[in-house]
């Protein structure tokens, strides 16, 4: 079996909401896949673009996995693009609300690692994964990852944001977060409204502090946490950006 991605985790994946109108989030999308196929030495047709795969008239979770072509060991005989494509139905554009909040538990049996290859959504996810087995188990909505000093990174599916009063922050990607789109697009957008974010490392210390945490990617818009390790959270800036989000996104 000459894949790639099925034999060394060898690509790496888009996850796009589509609306009726299109996808309001692909140049953000499309600027993460560029620079992870740059990373990884993938080479793409010149013509390549999430463009194509967009469909309009339907509302649908679109997934893109793309992996190194060609056979080989460790060593590749090639560096070509293969891809598949996976869809699945949403209920509606717009992002959801969660009423009730997420509880969030801490996963500390593996650190995240931090370094040039961290930012790219690859689909070597087995620590994600083992991340939402514990989830599973200790009765949790999501868990914090941790990185190799101890610091926040985001959580199994989301990155992560903290706001105490009126300041904001979010672990730098050189943390070893995944560039998220929504990250991404937030961070355009609130340098747009005069919000100021700062991006640093942050500890377990800093969330508990915080008034307010988010969890953000570009399926679910905006999730907040209701409770991390006793503490509880308030909701009041996600009540205001989601349906402001909602209406700028979609129309909603």
């Amino acid at each position: 079996m000459n894949n790639r991605a099925f034999k060394y985790g060898d690509g790496a994946f888009e996850t796009i909401r589509v609306g009726p109108k299109g996808a309001p989030l692909l140049p953000w999308h499309e600027q993460r896949l560029r620079r992870s196929l740059d990373q990884l030495g993938i080479l793409a047709p010149k013509d390549f673009q999430l463009e194509q795969f967009i469909r309009l008239g339907e509302t649908y979770r679109l997934r893109l996995t793309y992996w190194r072509a060609g056979g080989g060991l460790y060593t590749p005989e090639e560096n070509g693009l293969a891809y598949a494509l996976e869809e699945q139905p949403l209920q509606a554009a717009a992002f959801p609300w969660p009423k009730k909040g997420l509880r969030l538990g801490v996963y500390e049996e593996q650190p995240i690692a931090a370094g040039s290859l961290s930012f790219i959504k690859s689909i070597s996810a087995q620590i994600y994964v083992m991340a939402a087995k514990y989830k599973q188990e200790a009765g949790f909505d999501d868990c914090i990852l941790l990185n190799a000093w101890g610091h926040v990174v985001e959580t199994i599916a989301a990155n992560l944001w903290i706001r105490k009063g009126a300041q904001w922050a979010t672990p730098a990607l050189s943390e070893g977060a995944v560039a998220g789109v929504f990250r991404a697009y937030l961070l355009d957008l609130f340098a747009q409204e005069g919000v100021f974010v700062e991006q640093k490392a942050l500890s377990l210390g800093d969330c508990l502090a915080a008034d307010e945490i988010w969890l953000t990617n570009a399926v679910q818009g905006i999730s907040w946490v209701r409770e991390l390790e006793g503490k509880r959270y308030a909701c009041s800036w996600a009540e205001l950006w989601q349906p402001k989000l909602n209406e700028m996104l979609w129309g909603k």
